[in-house]
């Protein structure tokens, strides 16, 4: 909720596929295509579902929150940040 608080107001959206593929959060903050993956674990790892959004909704950018530690990336435009981190890029839409 604390992510969602701090975009700019517009449309936010939770994607799935029938086949069982999901992202948390879809957000076009400015034009960009932003996905949100909320992951409780302190080291996620990419996923099926993260390749599969990617893809589908051509995102810029897909950013997997976890609580607490360093930012690393994960992927081409796949990137796993901490909370704090993860709000941070938020207030700079």
């Amino acid at each position: 909720m604390q992510v969602l608080a701090s975009l700019p107001a517009g449309d936010a959206s939770f994607w799935g596929t029938q086949g069982g593929a999901e992202l948390d959060l879809f957000v076009q903050p400015r034009g960009r295509r932003v996905g949100f993956e909320f992951k409780a674990a302190d080291a996620p790892r990419m996923t099926k579902s993260i390749h599969i959004a990617c893809e589908d909704l051509k995102l810029d950018e897909l950013i997997v929150v976890k609580p607490r530690g360093r930012d690393y990336p994960l992927a081409d435009k796949v990137r796993c940040v901490s909370m704090e981190s993860a709000l941070d890029f938020c207030r700079g839409f």
